[in-house]
């Protein structure tokens, strides 16, 4: 088959006598096949209403055109009775046996072809019963002679194939089909937004403008669709424009694709704006704005906006329903954490949660399986397991996988990763029909086990011994479905078995898999890091960028890491070359990571290069680069960067503060590391850790204020750890401090009676002769 990325002939014609083409061959199907017309003169509503539209791909006619051909004047009475008295279809096909016996027939014809009638029967067909096969077979037939009289045919037949996504199909249909109407470009652009192909489809559009053929309503669709997920907010812009110019202000399908494409381009304003600009709402136009705020991370507002809808008396639909409970599952996981406010939060997603759920079984939702399985990530995600596992023993269908892989997303979710395998042994045992999405799940799960897991010693590398015979088990069930291939389950396999410490065993079902693409090679880039495995991760780095596929910030990222493990300067260059080409302003994460890597390679010099280029400045980049001057041993020039922090306004966190009072330590500013300590609470509310603690410690023993450190010991807030008291016993016997270390050592004996540690200290003052210990005897017992 011929296949041309651009197989469309752009010729300059001028647009009347494309027009004109365009209405003799319309009208020639008109006088051939009545049928496939609808009479619209009775009806019409107005001059601008067509006389005819095809019923298939509804190009119309009007009898006072100007274009109408002179050989029609002859044939026109009988072709407005032929349409009036449209005649029946012949015989319907039943199956695919009939379809061979007709597609027989059609090759033994030599000269007599068959009426287009049976052609357009056996065109149908194919398309509702899906026989893509046959259809190219009776694509065959026509030569590119025959065409001209089965333009209209030829068009519905590209129409299957771009329904079936068959491109190398469509464009050689596309090719040599003598006229190409919107209906033929809006199918083929249909297919490219389907495939994920959306600059394809808008690449075709710009062809259909230069054939001068004018989009439809679909036509509109489809680019505004094609805009949205290419993010493209320009061309989206232009494109709504024109729809707008063409009549299309009113036309609720296009209006609602344009709020759908200003949201999914981040123009939340706009899509509020044309949602406004709406005479009437209906429930697919809520829909669509609801959507685009739950995409944008506005999971309050969308929820607000479903609020509204209620108020206008708007019925949901089940799309509808599904939205507002993804909102309120995705608001509920935002504030997963144990400040009370955020516990309020949640408590609160888990009522709206409810009411919507009493909502949708009210309106007959219940047994939808979307809205369901929203249900049960929503329960999962505001920490209400017993009522996810409700919803999913309520449903009819209970054999339908989706519902039982959200269940166990939510297993996840509530850090129940045990009762995820428990609940996967027994959909095995009740042979519910698993597919891929379960078995990353289920690797997911195992993966999260294998980080909780402490390793062990075999054979001279660390495993994680349980986590490890999980997953082997899960493996081999993955070949015995033959899944192992599939990419993203492979890359799962790869993570899990990384994070266990088996290194071997991912990088065999790594380079078994067939298609491995980015994210393949980014996950075994970050399991070598994540191993200590720095050099091979640096070579397949290297090995990714040599082939040319395109690296995102987790390449980079991963990159990064393995240079500042190893020190590798000339990689770490590149990599701030290529994200410096990339990318107009840095991301906080790349940034970071490079003030870190330049940091741990070369010092502080290049750190500064970056933090000095970037323009917003948050705590974390801040303290990225206090943490390597104080590396770098310049504690004075780390200080000094905290004091320029707080004079540009930015609030200092926990961290930042132990690194400035870590400085202060090394140097023995002791009023400043007070003053810091003090205004951790008083100025920025930062309750103190041990850590924090630990440094004042080391702060005044290292000057001997044995004093002031007293005084700190008996107003701490953090309960003291083990390594905490062992930490003062050593300054104590360091500095000579006698009173204190009896008092430490006595509060190690209270934690732990038979700490060696402590002991062997004590023991080392006596023999040092360096303390008085005379009754270390007594306190020992």
């Amino acid at each position: 088959m011929r296949v041309s990325a651009y197989p469309v002939t752009i010729t300059a014609r001028s647009n009347s006598n494309i027009v004109a083409d365009r209405e003799k061959r319309l009208w020639k199907d008109l006088l051939t096949n009545p049928r496939e017309w609808w009479d619209n003169r009775e009806e019409k509503r107005s001059a601008c209403h067509p006389d005819f539209r095809h019923k298939t791909i509804r190009e119309p006619l009007f009898l006072c055109s100007k274009y109408r051909p002179l050989w029609m004047e002859v044939h026109l009475s009988s072709v407005l009775d032929a349409v009036a008295n449209a005649y029946p279809c012949p015989p319907p096909f039943h199956g695919a046996a009939d379809l061979d016996m007709m597609l027989h027939i059609f090759l033994s014809m030599k000269e007599n072809l068959p009426s287009h009638t049976t052609y357009w029967s056996f065109a149908r067909a194919c398309n509702e019963n899906k026989y893509l096969c046959h259809a190219k077979q009776l694509f065959g037939e026509f030569s590119i002679v025959k065409f001209d009289s089965f333009s209209i045919l030829g068009e519905y037949l590209v129409g299957i194939f771009a329904k079936f996504e068959d491109e190398e199909a469509v464009l050689e249909a596309f090719h040599v089909l003598p006229y190409r109407s919107s209906y033929t470009w809006t199918a083929l652009m249909f297919m490219y937004v389907d495939q994920g192909k959306a600059n394809k489809a808008l690449e075709f559009y710009e062809l259909m403008q230069a054939e001068r053929v004018e989009p439809n309503e679909r036509t509109f669709v489809a680019l505004l669709q094609a805009c949205g997920c290419a993010r493209e907010l320009e061309k989206g812009r232009s494109i709504h424009e024109i729809a707008t110019k063409a009549g299309m202000a009113t036309n609720a399908f296009v209006i609602c694709t344009a709020v759908s494409m200003y949201g999914k381009c981040g123009s939340l304003s706009e899509a509020l704006h044309t949602f406004h600009q709406m005479p009437k709402h209906s429930v697919v136009s809520w829909t669509a704005i609801l959507s685009s705020f739950l995409e944008q991370g506005e999971e309050e507002n969308s929820l607000q906006l479903y609020k509204m809808m209620l108020r206008e008396h708007m019925k949901p639909n089940d799309r509808t329903i599904t939205i507002a409970l993804q909102a309120c599952g995705e608001l509920a996981r935002k504030h997963d954490s144990v400040f009370e406010e955020d516990i309020g939060m949640k408590f609160k997603c888990l009522e709206i949660g409810r009411a919507l759920h009493s909502g949708a079984r009210k309106k007959g939702y219940h047994m939808d399986t979307f809205v369901n399985t929203a249900l049960i990530c929503m329960y999962g995600k505001c920490g209400s397991i017993s009522e996810a596992e409700y919803v999913l023993i309520s449903c009819v269908d209970q054999h339908n996988i989706v519902l039982w892989n959200a269940l166990l997303s939510s297993y996840l979710e509530c850090g129940l990763e045990k009762r995820a395998l428990l609940l996967y042994a027994w959909m095995l045992k009740q042979n519910v029909p698993l597919n891929k999405r379960t078995y990353v799940i289920i690797i997911q799960a195992i993966c999260i086990l294998a980080e909780k897991e402490e390793p062990a010693m075999i054979n001279k590398q660390q495993t994680k011994s349980m986590s490890a015979d999980i997953i082997h088990a899960i493996h081999n069930d993955v070949q015995h479905k033959k899944f192992d291939d599939d990419t993203i389950v492979g890359s799962t396999l790869v993570s899990a078995y990384g994070k266990c410490g088996m290194v071997a065993n991912a990088e065999i079902v790594f380079f078994r898999l067939k298609d491995i693409d980015v994210i393949a090679w980014t996950v075994l880039l970050s399991m070598y890091v994540e191993a200590g495995e720095v050099n091979k991760a640096l070579h397949i780095y290297m090995h990714i960028q040599e082939r040319g596929i395109t690296l995102d910030d987790s390449v980079l990222l991963c990159g990064l890491q393995a240079c500042a493990d190893v020190g590798n300067t000339i990689i770490c260059d590149q990599i701030h070359f290529t994200i410096t080409s990339a990318y107009d302003r840095l991301c906080t994460s790349l940034a970071l990571n490079l003030i870190h890597t330049y940091g741990e390679c070369t010092g502080v010099r290049d750190s500064e290069a970056v933090f000095d280029q970037l323009y917003h400045l948050n705590v974390v980049l801040w303290t990225s680069m206090l943490d390597g001057c104080i590396r770098a041993g310049k504690y004075r020039n780390g200080l000094n960067l905290f004091e320029e922090m707080k004079q540009a306004g930015i609030v200092p966190d926990g961290v930042s503060f132990l690194l400035s009072l870590t400085a202060c330590g090394h140097i023995g500013l002791v009023e400043k590391g007070i003053e810091y300590f003090d205004s951790m609470y008083r100025e920025y509310k930062i309750a103190p850790t041990i850590k924090h603690y630990a440094c004042m410690v080391s702060l005044f023993s290292h000057v001997g204020d044995f004093v002031q450190l007293e005084n700190l010991l008996t107003r701490m807030s953090a309960g003291p750890t083990m390594a905490f008291w062992l930490f003062l016993l050593e300054a104590c016997r360091t500095y000579g401090n006698v009173k204190m270390a009896r008092w430490v050592f006595d509060q190690v004996r209270r934690l732990d009676p038979n700490e060696i540690a402590a002991s062997a200290m004590m023991e080392m003052n006596v023999d040092a002769g360096q303390c008085d210990f005379s009754d270390f005897s007594t306190l020992k017992k």
